[in-house]
């Protein structure tokens, strides 16, 4: 397992370019210094990336046996979903099996993540968007959140491992199809989010265009190259290897603006 306090990030959609303030310096993979514009924090306090029209389907249920489809290790807690509970060698996640576009698509979700006392945090959750027609299923586990080696498409992860080169989290957007998701297709340095606080992460895809925001301020904004809008079903992973780690997703709003209303 990875011990690197990375926020990874791997999303398949385009960045709604209706934020305000100066977009940040984009981060590609293999640039080796990991740095990325600090970003902007929104003068409204105001979240862009769950904004829908009324004629938009947004999928905002709360977490429960209905709709949503746990797996693995995940289990729920109030209206909390528990993807991996404060233990080694578990892989959880929770899915919204309808499929929809990902051409355009705003999420907005409130992750905590909490590691036992006196050990470094294990390796983080990702945000998923998969392009499948097949029912949701978890990917490979440890380092890679359970979210790797999936049929295609993009994830957006908070890498909490502290031990990878670069050393601190990271936000990283990631191809799920890729054999271990270490290639990160942009990454970008954040602050301690496995302190066992809330934290609010707001993802905008715009053919292409990904902006992830974090608590307000912009972390990271990419382009994918080659890009080309698909379908599949969303949802959350996370895993553990050697340390223990509860990752957890407190709620999420997901609106493809494009959509009709959802039935």
């Amino acid at each position: 397992m990875r011990r690197t306090g990375l926020l990874a990030l791997a999303i398949a959609a385009a960045c709604n370019n209706s934020f305000s303030g100066d977009d940040p310096v984009p981060v590609d993979a293999g640039t080796g210094d990991g740095s990325a514009d600090d970003g902007d924090t929104r003068s409204d306090g105001g979240s862009d990336a769950a904004e829908a029209g009324p004629t938009s389907c947004v999928v905002a249920q709360p977490f429960s046996a209905t709709g949503w489809q746990f797996l693995g290790d995940a289990t729920l807690s109030g209206t909390t979903a528990i993807l991996t509970p404060l233990a080694q060698d578990k892989k959880g996640g929770v899915a919204w099996g309808t499929r929809h576009s990902f051409g355009r698509m705003n999420a907005t979700y409130q992750i905590r993540i909490k590691h036992a006392a006196g050990e470094s945090p294990a390796d983080g959750l990702a945000f998923v968007f998969v392009d499948s027609k097949a029912p949701p299923t978890l990917g490979a586990g440890g380092l890679t959140w359970g979210a790797c080696q999936l049929p295609g498409g993009y994830a957006v992860v908070v890498d909490t491992d502290p031990d990878q080169p670069g050393d601190g989290m990271r936000l990283k957007l990631v191809s799920v199809a890729s054999p271990t998701c270490l290639d990160a297709l942009a990454f970008a340095p954040l602050g301690d989010l496995a302190n066992g606080e809330p934290h609010t992460v707001q993802v905008d895809a715009n053919a292409g265009t990904i902006r992830v925001d974090v608590d307000g301020a912009t972390v990271l904004t990419h382009t994918i190259a080659g890009w080309s809008t698909y379908e599949g079903w969303f949802g959350f992973t996370a895993a553990t290897g050697v340390l223990d780690e509860e990752a957890a997703v407190i709620s999420a709003t997901i609106a493809f603006p494009t959509e009709p209303p959802c039935p």
